[in-house]
């Protein structure tokens, strides 16, 4: 079992490294991207947080009935025009 966190999009990215290698004609496109990805990750790269996938909703029954209350009557209110 890994534990790195990005491992995942290390994956992604590497794939991506390799795709492009392979569209221009790159003897070994799978080491290549390896080398890249070894060379991007050297540097800094990181994953920003803003591109991760959302979290999962939280399911309503677990919230107390005044919020779900309050929320239902700001969801349903009639907007103004400004």
């Amino acid at each position: 079992m890994t534990t790195d966190p990005y491992a995942s999009d290390a994956g992604r990215l590497k794939a991506a490294l390799a795709r492009w290698l392979t569209d221009h004609g790159f003897a070994d496109p799978a080491t290549g991207a390896t080398e890249l990805l070894h060379m991007v990750r050297g540097h800094g790269w990181r994953v920003v947080e803003a591109l991760q996938p959302p979290p999962e909703p939280r399911p309503t029954q677990d919230l107390p009935a005044e919020y779900l209350a309050v929320k239902a009557a700001l969801t349903n209110r009639e907007r103004t025009p400004e």
